[in-house]
């Protein structure tokens, strides 16, 4: 009888045991399933370290995206490909990138559209142990860029004005901007197109500029986000622009200056240099991007496609 009374009570714990195990796997796999939705249900949006992308910290910090309740998550990538992949792939619902890249996508059949201007803008830098002081000097030289965006554009326009054919000078496809820097300090390019910060940190390292975006009135960058019918989406992105822009006025009104940890933090650069970052640049705000820009985007792209 005892015998029986232990295995009854060996049964009960046993039973216990394995319903405490199979709750706890429950347990985690609802865990799991909450977040997908969650997810799944918030605006992914890919960014950069890179300067145009500030706005959409600023208003992480300032609960900006929390005020207007939208859950806001932003997917950090390093190369605009990258990017440009999460886009087509549905992993993220926008992204920071440029006119010339808008069309390639366009193209390539990504249903997609330019719902924001950004500010972004490239500086054509020359290594300095290369001792290339003039855009016809780029002769038999690498460039680094990346194919058919609005790097490539520029440095198509850099050997237009150097006077120099395809042929001539040799445009090499390096994604990563933090790898374009990478090998300008390394000696292994000649030339390179970069975004800001980076092209203040090749500056003070005392390499040249030779062209630069905002003085040929250039506004290339864009905000660009997947078109759905999605209704509550939409609604998202609308409220997201909407932040954005709170968030350009707020930069513009304080300047670079009173960001200098978030740069520093997001962009990987020493909080010391944000100082030396042109204060002129402004962040632009408007849905429509310029008639001239639009055209030269699509002019050249057809052209080179």
């Amino acid at each position: 009888m005892k015998r029986n009374y232990f295995i009854i009570i060996f049964s009960v714990i046993v039973t216990m045991l394995l319903a405490s195990c199979g709750d706890g796997k429950s347990e985690k796999e609802k865990q799991a399933a909450a977040e997908k939705a969650a997810d799944s249900l918030a605006l992914k949006i890919a960014v950069l370290p890179t300067l145009d992308c500030l706005p959409v910290y600023v208003a992480k910090e300032l609960s900006l995206f929390d005020k207007q309740d939208i859950d806001v998550r932003l997917k950090k990538y390093s190369a605009h490909m990258d990017c440009d992949t999460a886009l087509t792939t549905g992993a993220v619902d926008g992204t920071f990138t440029d006119i010339v890249r808008v069309e390639n996508l366009k193209a390539r059949g990504v249903d997609c559209d330019v719902r924001n201007v950004t500010n972004i803008c490239w500086q054509l830098v020359t290594n300095k142990m290369a001792r290339i002081n003039r855009l016809n000097q780029l002769e038999n030289k690498m460039i680094a860029m990346t194919r058919f965006s609005a790097t490539h554009l520029l440095a198509d326009t850099a050997m237009q004005k150097g006077k120099l054919t395809d042929d001539k000078t040799f445009l090499v496809q390096i994604n990563d901007v933090n790898l374009r820097l990478l090998m300008l300090r390394n000696n292994e390019m000649d030339a390179l197109l970069l975004p800001e910060p980076q092209a203040t940190l090749a500056r003070l390292e005392g390499h040249k500029v030779l062209l630069d975006s905002r003085k040929l009135g250039m506004q290339l960058g864009a905000l660009a986000f997947n078109n759905v019918k999605d209704s509550t989406k939409n609604q998202q992105i609308d409220k997201f622009i909407e932040v954005y822009e709170q968030a350009c006025d707020t930069i513009n009104k304080y300047g670079f200056k009173k960001y200098r940890k978030l740069i520093s933090d997001f962009c990987g650069i020493d909080e010391s240099l944000v100082d030396s970052i042109p204060q002129d640049i402004s962040f632009v705000k408007g849905k429509n991007v310029r008639k001239e820009d639009a055209e030269l985007a699509t002019q050249w792209y057809k052209k080179k496609r």
